[in-house]
């Protein structure tokens, strides 16, 4: 209960006026804050500057291009020659699709990487060994073309790739025409096959060493260079030798003279499938007794070795003589 005071504390005219720190709900709020443009102008000069330092990386990233899907010669041209078709398909997609790596300027994103080049130059180091192979079987005279395109793609030298490829293509396809009117030649049969074989086998254990080297001890770093590099040039060849083996056996007739034969062959020519197909995103080289990672390094290695058994097995079937067929007579004795 409250008790009214007989007097007031204090005239109303005379009481203290109190104001509040803090805007209330019925008094209006103060000035309202202007946008700052200084400051979103320099937030965007800040965003504008990282994202010009994030293209170059993207960049170098969006430029690793390495196509080893399968060769299908039946789209565009005809091709009388499997294996220079192969070689023509394999220089074309390199120069129509990322270009050549080592022909680029060093601020090209694709000379930073790694891949690529060692990509490129396996692929046209193979080419040239497989088409020394092929003079070498020519009995007489070689076909220009043909040697004008081996010594281009094996010419060493830090001049422009890009027109000793282009002029390679031009030649290999002129060998194919006169191929294809019966005015070259062109090594075929079991013999050449067999050679194939051992000259991929020989590549393998090349590549082997080189692995080894790297592979033991690992050096636990993630995409190192050399580890990159040795990868995929071993995969290059395995990816051209696959190729090359598979257009032999689709287009040549006559190759197997036995099942025996026909079936080491598949056998190879799957070895070196799987040695061409492995590429995993990162290339990790981790020593054997590290507790985490993989060794794609000694992985690959691995596979060329199943790959280089497999091929002179293959090679020795293709070369043994045929069984001769049973001539004995049967005599039966008459009732």
């Amino acid at each position: 209960m409250t008790v009214k005071p007989e007097q007031p504390l204090a005239e109303i005219e005379d009481a203290p006026v109190i104001k509040v720190a803090y805007p209330s709900y019925d008094e209006p709020v103060g000035e309202t804050r202007t946008f700052n443009w200084n400051i979103a102008l320099t937030g965007l000069k800040v965003l504008g500057v990282l994202l010009v330092l994030a293209a170059y990386p993207a960049m170098v990233l969006m430029s690793h291009e390495i196509d080893d899907s399968p060769i299908a010669l039946d789209d565009g041209r005809y091709w009388s020659a499997g294996d220079v078709g192969i070689a023509a398909a394999l220089i074309t997609r390199e120069l129509d699709g990322p270009g050549w790596s080592a022909d680029h300027h060093r601020w090209h994103p694709q000379s930073r990487l790694t891949a690529l080049p060692a990509w490129q130059a396996g692929l046209v180091d193979a080419l040239a060994d497989h088409g020394r192979l092929t003079l070498s079987k020519f009995q007489g005279q070689r076909d220009p073309d043909l040697e004008s395109a081996v010594r281009l793609l094996g010419r060493p030298g830090d001049e422009a790739v890009t027109p000793r490829l282009q002029a390679a293509r031009e030649a290999l396809t002129r060998y194919d025409g006169r191929v294809a009117v019966g005015l070259a030649g062109r090594p075929a049969g079991p013999d050449m096959l067999a050679s194939e074989l051992t000259l991929f086998a020989a590549w393998a254990d090349a590549l082997q060493r080189d692995l080894a080297s790297i592979a033991s001890p690992g050096d636990g770093w993630i995409a190192s260079s050399e580890a990159v590099a040795s990868v995929y040039r071993a995969k290059a060849r395995a990816h051209v030798a696959h190729e090359l083996l598979s257009v032999r056996a689709e287009r040549d007739a006559g190759l197997f003279a036995t099942a025996e034969a026909q079936t080491r062959f598949d056998e190879a020519n799957l070895a070196w499938k799987r040695a061409a197909a492995l590429g995993p995103l990162f290339i990790s080289n981790q020593a054997s007794d590290a507790p985490v990672g993989a060794n794609h390094v000694a992985m690959m290695a691995f596979l060329l070795g199943e790959a280089a058994i497999a091929s002179r097995t293959a090679a020795e079937a293709l070369q043994a003589p045929a069984a001769a067929p049973d001539q004995s007579i049967e005599v039966t004795q008459a009732d």
